[in-house]
């Protein structure tokens, strides 16, 4: 009897416990921490870019590895206070809001413009309403956006999940172990509670204090493997393009399919994975090309590249 009545119990516990719903799990990769450290003194007030940083590692928009994105900011802007879609933005097309604003972080090295083609307005989102902060968290995550937060307006965040009764959230925060000499990548669990119109984390560095007072996101960089020219269309000008950045290394090269900051074979498997003719292109075709698709490439061993952290 008392067997039955303990699986009773856990059936009901088990019934009754909320859905987790965790960003990675639904659209790929893995979640990821940018961290910041005892040894720099360039990086005590940069949890904005900390955060800026593991979204940029996760849509796509920056390097892989989110501490090297970290890096990138801590060389180019100035150790103070700041915002995500700033950086996002300055990050993507160059563009730098906050520059001459008081007590804000400052551009003070030149950088940035990875993406200057690419209309930043159309992948960045803001939610600023303390009461829909968790709505809106629920939203951004389902979405496939990468979204960090704001806390008491004086601290960021980034978050990959949470308790689809809204109970808790996941996420990675640049501060948990920064007095660690090789401080570890953590993702961390917070209990949450409404309570007048706000978000509380629960027992956040032993305080319940703070709420969550913004939501941002940045949408993913998706892109058709081999289409270059973002035609919708994988063919010989694409083969063109990826010719003419063959071998070049950095961020922003259309032709970087797999996302490893240089153009090189393995760009040409994805390319050839998804590569179509149509009779117009057919009619008058490049003989180089036509050698490379159906001679080099049947002795190319390479295999699909890993694209996520």
């Amino acid at each position: 009897m008392k067997t039955n009545l303990i699986l009773v119990i856990l059936i009901m516990a088990t019934s009754c416990a909320a859905d987790t719903f965790m960003l990675h799990e639904n659209f790929g990769c893995s979640w990821v921490d940018a961290e910041k450290t005892p040894s720099n003194t360039e990086d005590d007030n940069m949890c904005w870019a900390a955060a800026a940083s593991n979204v940029l590692a996760w849509t796509k928009w920056g390097w892989n590895d989110a501490d090297t994105n970290f890096a990138y900011f801590q060389d180019h802007w100035t150790d103070q206070g700041g915002l995500m879609n700033y950086a996002w933005e300055w990050w993507i097309d160059g563009t730098n809001r906050t520059q001459g604003w008081e007590d804000w972080s400052q551009v003070d090295v030149p950088g940035g413009g990875f993406w200057p083609n690419i209309n930043y307005s159309d992948l960045y989102h803001h939610h600023s309403s303390y009461l829909s902060a968790m709505p809106k968290i629920d939203e951004y995550l389902r979405a496939g956006y990468g979204t960090a937060l704001t806390l008491k307006g004086s601290h960021a965040i980034t978050v990959w999940g949470f308790e689809e009764d809204y109970s808790g959230i996941y996420l990675t925060d640049s501060d948990d172990y920064k007095n660690h000499p090789v401080p570890p990548d953590m993702l961390r669990y917070y209990d949450i509670n409404l309570e007048d119109g706000k978000w509380f984390l629960q027992d956040y560095f032993g305080s319940d204090s703070w709420y969550i007072s913004g939501v941002y996101g940045l949408e993913r960089r998706v892109l058709l493997e081999g289409d270059a020219n973002r035609d919708g269309i994988v063919d010989t000008l694409d083969f063109t393009i990826f010719k003419s950045q063959f071998g070049m290394k950095g961020m922003g090269l259309s032709a970087d399919f797999d996302n490893d900051y240089d153009v090189d074979l393995r760009d040409f498997v994805l390319l050839r994975e998804n590569f179509e003719i149509t009779p117009s292109q057919m009619a008058i075709p490049e003989l180089y090309t036509i050698i490379f698709l159906l001679i080099i490439f049947p002795f190319m061993l390479y295999k699909r590249p890993k694209t996520c952290p």
